[in-house]
């Protein structure tokens, strides 16, 4: 048998409610493949070395979420000499662009070639695995390996409303080293939609989390917590909530309507799981990052450095981002509990009293706090506003619309000249520090978005500034 390499962390060390290990690795930082998938729990540890690779910096812990693209959507004020300049202003042909887009694009491509290992092994150790393990441990690697294509069309893929027969990306599905050819946008598309059914389909058979929900603690019994902490895992509703974002980014619109649809009747309506926070049993105000809501989230117990290193009191001017106070004034309606819990006013190096971005601020650690490391990745308010904008009769749009609004403490619109004026300020308020807003600008084709510096006036985008050059690593090598 041929010898592969998979990428895992030195030592996992994924801690939750009493802080036993859950997972502990300790080989150098690669195991032999034949040694690794003899086992379940081998094949766990591969899966969780996706999820733990996930939470590097030049990921979800830090340019997926902020300084590559929220700065490119314009939250944050960056003068001249500003150290995320070249973000803002799309110069993507500065070395500091091109070297962070050049390491998401490598790390999403070394995490694609770990999940294809896993779901090939999957197939050959099928009778060592049994039912269960096969399904979900199968099931999250597909739903992975299409969550991190997506990405990547998202990044370096067209505007696709605009013109999706563009020349994009590749879609490895082997782990093997062979170059794979570049594919138009629409064919990306279809592959990943089809593995977000693969996985979707799989996990049908086998996910707790569809009757018993997240199981967000240690097993009671002891036994292993493999099919535990699911709202930490791509489960089964994670899996449903992606394939509504990404047909709405598709543009096909009739299943971001279904998908949407569905996990609010069965999650809301029916078992009333994932409540809102407004809605939960003693709401925590320093859970800035409403964990009953979350579908799927990182636990990175490094969170706060992504406080620390993007948006902390301590940096300077030209260091720290922060929102223009005009603006957020602007944006934010009276008794918005995003506005109340997640901007505070702090003494910057001149002791000045300025307002700062806390959602990932660490939280007082003298009591369980399961929120205390989640990153969101997406949660359920999100399938609120995809059925306001896709919905096409204009009541149940606003009432959907209305439903997300009084989530976060706001009253309901009794009408609105623009349904889709009102989507857009939710997912400003919505998705700060969490990488979604440019996005949502790209779909959209947005000519015009707010300029971060200057209340009032306006940023011109076009295909240039949405849509980022394959990096040189691709270009020089044609890795991946």
């Amino acid at each position: 048998m041929q010898k592969r390499l998979i990428i895992i962390s030195v030592i996992l060390l994924f801690t939750l409610g009493s802080c036993k290990k859950w997972l502990e690795i300790t080989q150098e930082d690669r195991v032999m493949e034949k040694e690794l998938f003899n086992s379940k729990s081998g094949f766990m540890t591969a899966l969780n070395g996706v999820y733990v690779e996930m939470n590097s910096e030049k990921l979800y812990g830090g340019k997926m979420m902020v300084d590559g693209f929220d700065v490119m959507a314009q939250y944050y004020l960056t003068s001249a000499y500003h150290a995320y300049i070249d973000y803002a202003q799309y110069k993507s042909d500065q070395e500091v662009f091109k070297a962070t887009f050049d390491q998401i694009w490598i790390r999403f491509y070394e995490l694609i070639a770990n999940c294809n290992t896993i779901i090939e092994q999957c197939d050959s150790k099928k009778e060592l695995l049994g039912e269960n393990y096969y399904n979900i441990i199968k099931g999250e690697a597909i739903g992975l390996r299409a969550f991190f294509h997506f990405e990547l069309l998202k990044i370096f893929g067209p505007v696709y409303s605009q013109n999706s027969e563009m020349v994009s990306i590749p879609y490895k599905q082997t782990s093997n080293l062979i170059i794979s050819p570049l594919l138009k946008a629409s064919e990306v598309k279809s592959l990943i939609m089809r593995d977000f059914a693969e996985a979707e389909s799989l996990l049908a058979k086998s996910d707790p989390i569809i009757t018993e929900g997240v199981l967000f603690s240690e097993d009671p019994l002891g036994a292993p917590n493999d099919f535990r902490y699911r709202s930490v895992r791509l489960n089964f509703y994670a899996i449903q909530a992606l394939m509504a974002r990404a047909s709405l980014y598709f543009g096909d619109t009739q299943n971001a309507l279904k998908y949407a649809g569905n996990l609010i009747q069965e999650l809301h309506v029916d078992k009333q799981w994932f409540p809102f926070i407004l809605n939960s049993a003693n709401p925590q105000t320093d859970d800035r990052v409403y964990q009953s809501e979350l579908l799927f989230a990182m636990y990175n117990t490094k969170r706060t450095d992504i406080f620390k290193n993007y948006f902390i009191n301590n940096l300077s001017d030209l260091g720290v981002l922060r929102m223009d106070e005009t603006m957020l004034s602007n944006l934010f309606e009276p008794g918005d509990y995003r506005f109340r819990y997640q901007w505070e006013f702090l003494k910057n190096p001149e002791e000045k009293q300025q307002l700062y971005f806390i959602k990932y601020k660490d939280v007082d650690a003298s009591t369980l706090k399961t929120y205390r490391y989640l990153v969101p990745m997406i949660r359920i308010i999100e399938m609120y506003f995809i059925m306001a904008e896709v919905e096409q009769d204009a009541g149940k749009a606003l009432a959907y619309l209305n439903k997300a609004r009084n989530a976060r403490n706001l009253p309901d619109l009794s009408g609105v000249a623009s349904i889709n004026e009102e989507i857009e300020k939710e997912y400003k308020r919505e998705f700060a520090g969490e990488g979604q807003l440019f996005f949502y600008y790209k779909r959209l084709n947005k000519q015009q978005i707010p300029d971060g510096n200057n209340p009032g006036a306006k940023i011109t985008m076009n295909t240039d500034k949405y849509v980022l050059s394959l990096p040189d690593s691709k270009k020089t090598t044609g890795k991946f």
